[in-house]
């Protein structure tokens, strides 16, 4: 499944996204409440950005460095705490 989900990444096939956050929507969503407590603009603001970055860099993405869950909760978490800090 994450092979299609990245190989329609590649080809800049919105779908794509739909498959990311079918599957993985409540994961981010975990990490970046989980980091960004309470703060539910910025929770979605984040969510948001972690799909437009997946977007952007979805073509460079390899599966044989990591897989696409580990992937999209690295982006997620880095996009939270940057979030973060500059709420801080």
């Amino acid at each position: 499944m994450d092979e299609d989900i990245v190989a329609l990444l590649r080809e800049r096939d919105q779908k794509s996204i739909e498959l990311i956050a079918e599957r993985y929507e409540r994961l981010l969503r975990y990490i970046a409440v989980t980091i960004l407590r309470d703060r539910e603009t910025e929770v979605e603001e984040c969510i948001n950005d972690v799909y437009l970055k997946v977007w952007t860099h979805g073509a460079a993405f390899d599966l044989e460095r990591a897989s696409l869950r580990t992937w999209l909760k690295a982006i997620t978490r880095n996009t939270a705490l940057k979030y973060l800090r500059k709420a801080s």
